[in-house]
């Protein structure tokens, strides 16, 4: 069990993040949601002031400033390979329906650490964008346990299939600029699974027919609790996009900067993976996406830089 930290949300969420048992993050990152809403917590917008208390206790290895921490606390397993050596993941066979769902449980085990790594990670912002981010990560922990329970349900686990750390990347080299950190991993990132999830849908429930017919109900009832846990994802993902969104707009107001002209600056500067379409429109416009974006995001390729399509602020990356 994690050692106990000072009720200070920013800090528990920082030692939240340190922890490397899924389990016990996740449990972390919903008490920490529900110890806020509960009015049991401080809110320090300087985290220096608490966070070498939190690093002694939780490892013992203090570092001597928050930009060496780049790594969250994570398991032994998953094993992390290249994003290309991961097996693709049909979901015509249970193993396949494994792997796939192993993947989805991987990408919220990150997302719980994203959604921690904005509350600690940035000092001054407005209480609620913390309160924001906690209620985020108290969403994703739990999408995560929803799918661990699935995959305990087909004698599976969390870290049994390879997995690849292209989403936390991203995390790392945005780390020391909360505007980057905003416009790229929920906006593009994270945003990609509303494109994604709907498509994955689609495939188990041909799937799901097929076990029909072959009579297989078993096959066809884990599918269709795997459907619905996809449903909750995506529900709460759109919510997601949108916080990270409206954060993005609300730094680009605090600096003078267009929020669309910025974007896309950024999304040049730091060389962000391109949207494959078809992007799901009404999940990206309920997220905060304008139709503009959504034109853009709708082509093939990405669109030729345009000299002086957006000024960035100075950046450490």
């Amino acid at each position: 069990m994690m050692p106990q930290v000072d009720p200070e949300a920013r800090a528990l969420a920082l030692q939240a993040w340190l922890c490397a048992d899924p389990l016990e993050k996740a449990l972390a990152a919903r008490t920490l949601q529900s110890d806020w809403v509960q009015g049991r917590l401080s809110l320090s917008l300087t985290l220096s002031q608490t966070w070498n208390q939190t690093l002694n206790r939780t490892s013992g290895h203090p570092a001597q400033n928050t930009a060496d921490l780049a790594t969250p606390g994570r398991p032994v397993r998953p094993r992390l390979v290249a994003a290309g050596s991961v097996p693709n993941r049909p979901a015509n066979s249970a193993a396949g329906r494994i792997a796939l769902m192993h993947a989805i449980a991987h990408i919220e085990f990150n997302a719980i650490d994203l959604a921690l790594d904005a509350i600690w990670r940035f000092d001054g912002m407005p209480q609620a964008y913390y309160a924001d981010w906690m209620l985020v990560a108290d969403e994703e922990a739990q999408h995560f346990l929803l799918v661990c329970e699935w995959l305990a349900g087909q004698d599976a686990s969390y870290g049994d299939c390879d997995a690849h750390d292209g989403l936390w990347q991203m995390a790392a080299r945005t780390a020391h600029d909360p505007i980057a950190r905003m416009a790229l991993v929920p906006s593009v990132l994270e945003a990609r699974g509303l494109d994604a999830t709907p498509m994955i849908q689609e495939r188990l429930r041909r799937n799901a027919a097929d076990m029909r017919n072959a009579r297989d109900l078993s096959a066809v009832a884990a599918i269709e609790d795997a459907l619905t846990i996809l449903d909750r994802i995506l529900n709460d993902e759109i919510g997601h996009v949108r916080i990270g969104r409206q954060w993005f707009e609300w730094l680009c107001a605090q600096d003078g900067l267009a929020p669309e002209a910025t974007f896309d600056a950024l999304m040049e500067k730091f060389n962000a993976p391109w949207p494959k379409p078809p992007v799901n429109r009404t999940a990206r416009l309920a997220a905060g996406f304008s139709e503009a974006q959504l034109d853009r995001f709708s082509q093939a390729d990405r669109p030729s830089a345009h000299s002086g399509r957006g000024k960035l602020r100075n950046q450490s990356t």
